[in-house]
């Protein structure tokens, strides 16, 4: 850990919540979207939670009550999961917890998750996939342990501990993929797939080939997801500026075309999303009785 865990505490109708944050060290740094989040939640009901897709693979190390992860195109409902890891998905998906939850979250880059889960990310794309399946024992000893101390200091450290062990012992990732997703992520998605292709010097099949196996998306579909991301990050940052400018900063060239993948990939309208995202959960969030 490079600083103190900084704790949120918060109550409202919808429930109690500890909110934990710890910043990764610098050698994780480079495979770690945003910190390490701890979070305790006491709800009355189930909450759900439409969760957006974003660019990353998320690690869930639980003890508590499981979540349930339902991807609506599949119209059933989702498996009730302790521990998870979530792949890239490329649309939304409704998130449920009920009771009381307790787990710790890392978000993972592609290159990261590669590198820290050692399987090549095609085979989570689109799915929740219990932790044992990735990590094998692993996975549910980290748990056990988190679940044996009150300390998030302590939790996170045996994170960073599991972490600094794999890594140690992981494999490279292969250059295209690399160089590939270092210039994604660095215009935020706003790039020619074509473009990348040709600045590595390998053909846009073979480019959407590897990638697809090693990440789980093709590059046009991370590219989107990127350029996604970055406005709903850009809209929650900025003070008074409008949607369609920050829109077109990002490489939406129309209201048609913003419009478009909200829908595809939020299942609702822009202004719609926004109106409803709730500012603490970064998320849209509905509550309803226990089931």
């Amino acid at each position: 850990m490079s600083s103190a865990v900084r704790v949120h505490r918060l109550s409202s109708p919808l429930g109690d919540w500890e909110l934990a944050l710890g910043e990764p060290s610098a050698v994780l740094r480079p495979y770690i979207q945003g910190m390490y989040t701890g979070s305790t939640e006491r709800l009355p009901g189930t909450l759900t939670r439409l969760e957006v897709p974003h660019p990353g693979v998320v690690c869930i190390f639980n003890f508590g009550t499981p979540y349930r992860v339902t991807d609506p195109r599949d119209g059933r409902s989702g498996e009730w999961l302790g521990s998870f890891v979530a792949g890239l998905y490329d649309s939304y998906v409704h998130v449920d917890a009920r009771g009381t939850s307790q787990c710790v979250q890392c978000n993972l880059t592609p290159l990261g998750a590669l590198r820290l889960l050692g399987l090549p990310l095609e085979h989570v794309t689109n799915q929740s996939v219990p932790m044992h399946d990735v990590l094998g024992a692993t996975g549910g000893d980290i748990a056990e342990r988190m679940a044996a101390t009150d300390s998030w200091e302590r939790r996170f450290a045996l994170l960073e501990e599991t972490w600094r062990a794999r890594l140690s012992r992981a494999p490279g990732v292969p250059p295209l993929v690399q160089e590939a997703w270092h210039a994604l992520a660095r215009t935020h998605g706003n790039v020619e797939v074509a473009r990348i292709a040709h600045a590595i010097g390998c053909s846009r099949k073979r480019l959407t080939t590897q990638f697809r196996t090693h990440v789980g998306l093709p590059p046009k579909a991370l590219a989107r997801i990127l350029r996604f991301h970055r406005v709903i990050e850009c809209l929650v940052a900025s003070e008074g500026r409008r949607l369609s400018e920050i829109a077109h900063a990002c490489g939406y060239y129309d209201h048609a075309h913003l419009d478009r993948d909200f829908r595809d990939l939020a299942g609702l309208s822009p202004s719609t999303y926004f109106a409803m995202r709730h500012p603490t959960f970064g998320a849209v969030v509905t509550a309803s009785d226990a089931h």
